[in-house]
């Protein structure tokens, strides 16, 4: 749990420190905290641990919800298909 609490600061500086980029409204940051959960889930590939540079599917892949890595592009287009 605690690695999960550090990859949320990385990729959501909402999370850091309130003076820089917070969120005035709750639906901003529940907005924010959905791309972010879509990114982790669907277009973040994990190494495997020791030295091999081999990467695993996605969380999204292993579940079935996604036959490939979305890119960036694709992930954006279906949060705005689907709004």
């Amino acid at each position: 749990m605690v690695a999960s609490g550090g990859t949320n600061r990385v990729f959501m500086k909402r999370l850091c420190r309130l003076t820089y980029c917070f969120s005035k409204k709750l639906a901003n940051l529940e907005a924010a905290f959905a791309m972010y959960a879509a990114y982790y889930n669907f277009c973040w590939q994990t190494r495997k641990p020791g030295k091999s540079r081999k990467r695993r599917p996605t969380a999204a892949m292993m579940a079935g919800l996604a036959g490939h890595v979305w890119s960036f592009d694709e992930l954006f287009l279906a949060a705005l298909t689907n709004v």
